[in-house]
């Protein structure tokens, strides 16, 4: 089966934690085909006229300014073939399940550290900014969220009309609280003799309601909800939720408002893991958390997409009907105070992009982690003192002029820089993995050229380098590891030139490629009785395909994991010769995406695949662990019944197979004279529940009970006959086998 394009931003960070549990519980069961999930609700962007498709879907959502609906698939339409079907059409340009969001806050820490934290306003030196700044009348921050308390005495004087996406003939009133716990962070009124004041005193709040009472909401409407609040005039966008999913409706709404000048901030998330969009995406202010004293909080994501942190913790703010209380901890929290900064200073310089106003703010932090950038605090704790008070100059990340003082670039990012004659800049690029660095250089124009010159992990022997006369992407093969990026002015006269990097990945394409069908499909390479690979999906659309030959029946146990949550792997299993087929896909983010299942084989050539659930490329690797079992022979059947017992020989141990609950194996032997017989266990499998019952020749029990453990023995005095000994357990099993011997010692005759 084929699944497309990613879905929508599940869950986040309401009031600090959100888990993207909103699609993957709304999965169930499309066919006969174990784990087969199935959404009937569908995004579709058309490239010139909308298609039509009589008696496949119903229209929900249509927005003809971008080309958008939504439609949800009649019960009689098989959802893979559609998918597949509708992806291929010339007509439109993408397909992608429309997923669902859902609230998750973290729990409130009892530690004794948060009962004495101060202010998060003084922590972040906002109330020494309210000196230059402390009101944008004319600045208007979009609150996309679950609506704004519009009735609430410190929040109304500074809201503007918004908009209700989920129940549009209604006003974005708050039923949640998440939304007016950002509101009250950006702008509750200051210097009102009431309440709490938030970073900005005054500013114009547009709260757009994209989520529910219960914090759930779908791609399409937060995408929608960004280009509504860039339509009715916004300037800074606030997205405090996300999603480790890539999203290509979510990055056109971003493209959106980076296009109409809008800066748009988001939360990192609150997994301990990498970003999630959309703040992963390189035009998004993402933002992580840090304590009260500026330490990294364990639960903020990070990675190469980390701009700045912002006290995530015992922030006090406005709360539904006209309350104040603590917000729960996270990232989402973090994020309204660099949004209400990044109005600051859109009041203080309106002709400001958007990346001036990021770099303002990342080169303005205070560094709190690791000297200079690191993964997990990014550029530093936001400062918004220094953010509306600091001049930057021209080339912000002098002195760089060596290789031993290159500047991080992250790999997923945007930096600034310039050049003057003689000089030369130099960047270092960590590489999660071997793959492609995508580095797009604004700046360089025929009368003042760029040199751009990569070495590979700083070797001069590896060096390719590219003259670039005109913004231009180039891509450079780089190892996993340190890598070194150098600009320098081919002109040695003239001014200075201005340049922006902006970088993106993608991973590696994996030693088994090409495996991309049934036909090309990859040996498995076995240890033993297991197979280990570690493989990528390096381009939209990737599928790998491996396969491998039982000789035996047995039991295959498969599983494959992934280093990501961004990479949902789904995993189809193929017998043509047996007429097999089977998708499995039942990981979810609680179990870090895994699938894990086993399948009963016969004889015969199995296929395996490997792909990812949304179809596009995943910086990130998976590996695929198979194991094989064989089935145990069981040379005493057919012994199903007392009729059929195997006769057994005195110190000759035998083995068998109890197959299943009903399975019985009976066996016989012969006593020739008066004596004890013992029948002891050498293996027992575990957990089997094997149960041994003892009759005489006339069906008489001698013995009936549970066998634990392999030590065990079961001793009668018998008399001449024949005797039967039947074996049963609670869980049968192919696999495990048990094992035993019946052994005999006469009793010497007294008396006359």
């Amino acid at each position: 089966m084929r699944k497309w394009l990613f879905a929508a931003l599940v869950a986040l960070l309401l009031l600090g934690g959100w888990l993207a549990t909103g699609w993957i519980e709304q999965k169930r069961q499309a066919s006969s085909e174990p784990g087969l999930p199935e959404t009937r609700e569908w995004i579709i962007k058309w490239r010139e006229h909308a298609p039509s498709a009589p008696g496949e879907f119903v229209v929900l959502q249509r927005d003809d300014r971008y080309r958008l609906m939504v439609v949800r698939l009649h019960e009689h339409i098989d959802v893979v073939k559609w998918v597949d079907a509708w992806s291929k059409r010339t007509d439109v340009e993408y397909v992608q399940p429309n997923r669902k969001l859902r609230i998750k806050a973290l729990p409130i820490p009892n530690d004794k550290l948060y009962t004495e934290q101060t202010s998060y306003l003084h922590q972040i030196r906002a109330t020494q900014a309210w000196r230059v700044v402390r009101e944008a009348p004319q600045v208007t921050v979009a609150i996309v969220d679950t609506g704004v308390d519009l009735v609430h005495p410190d929040l109304k004087p500074n809201l503007v009309p918004g908009v209700n996406l989920v129940e549009p003939d209604k006003l974005p009133q708050d039923d949640n609280g998440h939304g007016t716990a950002l509101a009250g962070i950006v702008a509750a009124v200051g210097n009102n003799d009431i309440g709490v004041s938030g970073v900005l005193w005054r500013v114009r709040v547009m709260p757009v309601k994209v989520l529910d009472a219960r914090g759930e909401g779908d791609d399409y409407t937060v995408g929608m909800g960004i280009r509504e609040a860039v339509d009715r005039g916004a300037d800074v966008v606030l997205l405090s939720l996300g999603d480790p999913i890539y999203s290509q409706h979510m990055k056109e709404s971003i493209a959106y408002a980076e296009q109409r000048g809008v800066v748009v901030v988001a939360a990192t998330g609150n997994r301990g893991t990498r970003v999630e969009y959309p703040a992963a995406f390189p035009t998004v202010l993402a933002v992580g958390a840090v304590d009260s004293s500026d330490r990294w909080l364990h639960y903020s994501n990070y990675g190469p997409e980390v701009d700045v942190v912002a006290p995530g913790t015992r922030v006090y703010t406005t709360a539904l009907g006209g309350g104040y209380d603590y917000a729960r901890d996270g990232t989402s929290m973090a994020a309204p105070q660099v949004a209400a900064v990044a109005a600051m200073l859109k009041a203080l310089h309106p002709q400001w992009t958007p990346r001036q106003i990021r770099n303002q703010i990342r080169l303005t932090a205070d560094d709190v982690g690791l000297p200079g950038w690191d993964e997990k605090t990014g550029f530093g704790r936001l400062n918004a003192y220094r953010a509306v008070t600091a001049v930057l100059p021209a080339d912000p990340f002098e002195p760089n002029n060596r290789l031993p003082e290159a500047h991080p670039l992250p790999v997923f990012g945007e930096r600034v820089g310039s050049l003057t004659p003689g000089d030369a800049d130099w960047w270092r690029v960590d590489m999660p993995y071997a793959g492609e660095l995508l580095l797009t250089v604004e700046g360089p124009q025929a009368s003042a050229p760029v040199r751009v010159e990569a070495y590979p992990n700083g070797k001069a022997a590896g060096m390719t380098a590219q003259t670039l006369r005109l913004t231009q992407t180039v891509v450079f093969n780089l190892p996993k590891g340190s890598s070194w990026i150098k600009l320098s002015a081919v002109v040695s006269r003239g001014g200075p030139i201005g340049y922006a990097l902006t970088t993106q990945f993608r991973i590696y394409s994996d030693p088994y490629e090409p495996n991309d069908s049934l036909q090309q499909a990859k040996p498995l390479s076995w240890l033993g009785q297991t197979a280990t690979l570690t493989g990528t999906i390096h381009r939209d659309g990737d599928e790998d395909w491996f396969q491998t030959e039982i000789t035996r029946p047995g039991r295959l146990d498969v599983r494959v994991t992934v280093d990501t949550l961004r990479f949902d792997p789904v995993v189809g299993v193929e017998n043509p010769a047996q007429a097999y087929r089977r998708e499995i896909d039942e990981g979810n983010v609680q179990n870090g995406q895994a699938e894990v299942f086993s399948l009963e084989v016969k004889p015969g050539v199995y296929y395996l695949r490997v792909t990812n659930y949304y179809g596009v490329s995943v910086d990130g690797e998976y590996t695929l662990q198979v194991h094989y079992t064989p089935e145990l022979p069981d040379p005493a059947e057919p012994n199903e019944v007392s009729w059929e017992a195997h006769p057994l020989t005195f110190g000759v141990p035998v083995s068998g197979t109890l197959d299943s609950v009903a399975d019985f194996d009976w066996y016989a032997f012969s006593v020739p004279e008066r004596g004890v017989v013992t029948v002891r266990f050498v293996e027992v499998p575990p957990l089997a529940g094997l149960r041994l019952t003892w009759y005489d020749g006339e069906m008489r029990l001698l013995y009936d009970g549970t066998i634990t453990d392999a030590n065990a023995a079961v001793h009668r005095a018998v008399v001449p006959g024949r005797y039967l000994l039947r074996l049963q357990a609670d869980e049968g099993s192919k696999y495990q086998a048990y094992r035993f011997v019946v052994v005999r010692q006469a009793v010497a005759q007294t008396g006359p």
